[in-house]
Parts: C-alpha cells; sequence; structure tokens
C-alpha cells in the first residue's frame, strides 16, 4: 500500500528486487542533506549493464518516496512518454 496524494491508501504493485543480485557487502555512501542512507551497489552478473548501474537507498526513511519512483517507473516504460528520457 502506497499513501495517495491526499494521504489516502492506494493499492500499488511495488517493485522490488532480488538482494542475492548484488554484492555484500554494500557501501554506505556520503552525502549531504535528507535523512534516508544511500548506498553502492555493485551487480553479480551485470550482463551489459555498468556492474554499478544501481543505487540503493534505505526507504525505511523515506517511504513516502516510494510513490515517486514508481511512478517515475512507469514513465521510463511508457513508450509515448516524452518524459522517458529524462528519468533513464
Amino acid at each position: 500500500v502506497v499513501m495517495g496524494s491526499e494521504g489516502v491508501p492506494v493499492q500499488r504493485q511495488v517493485t522490488s528486487v532480488a538482494p542475492f543480485m548484488f554484492e555484500e557487502p554494500v557501501q554506505r555512501l556520503g552525502v549531504s542533506g535528507g535523512t534516508a542512507p544511500f548506498f553502492a551497489l555493485r551487480l553479480r552478473r551485470p550482463e551489459g549493464r555498468s556492474p554499478t548501474h544501481f543505487l540503493g537507498k534505505d526507504l525505511s526513511h523515506a517511504f513516502d518516496e516510494l510513490r515517486f519512483y514508481e511512478e517515475a517507473l512507469d514513465i521510463m516504460q511508457d513508450e509515448t512518454s516524452g518524459l522517458a528520457p529524462l528519468l533513464s
């Protein structure tokens, strides 16, 4: 469940990524501002991507941002969206 813009819960499928795809341990990144830490992730099997293609974020401190990331993913997957290049 993700909170809608009016604070009303909205049922939505949340994209999950298998943790075994990444090397351990992960490295916490030193960034300023915000409350949710970021982590440098390395793919175990990049298969055509850069091993550092993904960035991790602890959403337990920023759960409200999950809706933004899911909507951005929808836009990137929509071939008719002119915004996709800005988000990819």
